[in-house]
């Protein structure tokens, strides 16, 4: 899992102050691969970490882009599957936003290409959401058409990504930013629109029907939340036909993740997860990840800033998620832990 790298001690060459590290972070094979998207110039890395023969782990490779202008904000969105690595710079060129490929050669990287948009327009941000799942990518452009947002889908035809169509509810209004977050497994996508409703956010779902080759729109998710700027698909995951949602600013901004279950062809609303230690600004929920029966959800703004990780199992008898343990990483405020 994602979060239960940040429980790890990674030694790399510092960054100067300021310079995201850890922005985004993936797991691939034995590999850990962290974006840092603002760094000398602003123009993004990414470090990619192995350990050593004592177990440690140590930075074996930082990739750059191709075209590594400043203020790309390479490194701002990961993905990975296999033997492939996506990297969003949401700012390349000229803030159109970009996404590039990495293929994996007996765990050394190499840039293989790029995917952008047929229509791109400047200050789309490219990239601001981004996901692969078997042979599907997507990817959100949260500035096009008025900060509207969309979400593009790419198909593996071959050895080639092609754009296969490009998503907009159309009750969207401008400044909703969807494609921030988003989550792709198998015929389901998750689409988050997190300054819908005075920041209160919407998430919206589509299924992929093979009959018509079109990804079609379920509309919003309910959302049981109770406040403005709740922030609503902050971040997303999808297992199979589970889902949890985060909400870091629910609650006066204690937060929330609100559990989802696909049955019968409709997702339907499970139960909302709330930290055991519950504080106002504690931001659960603005980071979800979970495998099978355990989830890791994080909490940025929890311990006066320090932030925690809290552990849920899924009790198949009961049919709940159930509090397990949460993990701080014991430094001093401000540090943001599972931001």
């Amino acid at each position: 899992m994602v979060f239960a790298m940040a429980l790890i001690a990674i030694g790399w060459a510092a960054p100067s102050s300021a310079q995201s590290f850890g922005n985004a972070m993936v797991v691939n094979n034995e590999q850990i691969i962290i974006g840092e998207p603002v760094y000398e110039m602003r123009s993004g890395v990414v470090y990619v970490f192995d350990r050593d023969e004592g177990g440690d782990w140590v930075q074996s490779q930082m990739l750059e882009p191709s075209e590594a202008y400043a203020a790309n904000r390479f490194g701002i969105s990961l993905a990975t599957q296999d033997d492939l690595l996506l990297v969003s710079a949401t700012r390349a060129d000229s803030g159109t936003g970009a996404v590039y490929m990495f293929e994996s050669d007996g765990g050394t990287w190499s840039e293989v290409g790029r995917l952008v948009t047929d229509d791109r327009t400047p200050a789309d941000s490219l990239g601001s959401g981004l996901d692969i799942d078997g042979d599907w990518i997507a990817v959100g452009t949260i500035g096009q058409n008025s900060a509207r947002g969309a979400v593009y889908t790419f198909r593996r035809e071959g050895d080639d990504w092609v754009q296969h169509s490009k998503l907009a509810p159309t009750e969207l209004m401008p400044e909703s930013r969807f494609g921030a977050k988003l989550a792709l497994s198998g015929e389901h996508l998750m689409v988050s629109a997190p300054s819908v409703d005075d920041g209160q956010g919407a998430v919206y779902q589509f299924r992929y029907d093979a009959g018509t080759d079109t990804w079609v729109e379920g509309g919003a998710l309910q959302a049981p939340l109770v406040n403005a700027q709740a922030g609503f698909g902050a971040d997303i995951a999808i297992n199979g036909d589970v889902a949890l949602i985060g909400s870091p600013g629910n609650i006066v901004g204690i937060g929330s993740v609100i559990a989802y279950t696909f049955e019968e062809g409709a997702w339907e609303l499970g139960t909302m997860l709330i930290p055991f230690e519950a504080a106002a600004q504690t931001g659960f929920g603005g980071s979800v990840t979970f495998d099978g029966e355990t989830a890791l959800i994080g909490a940025a703004t929890a311990g006066f800033g320090q932030g925690r990780v809290f552990t849920y199992t899924y009790d198949d008898n009961v049919g709940e998620w159930t509090s397990v343990t949460q993990t701080g990483n014991g430094v001093d405020a401000e540090e943001l832990f599972a931001a």
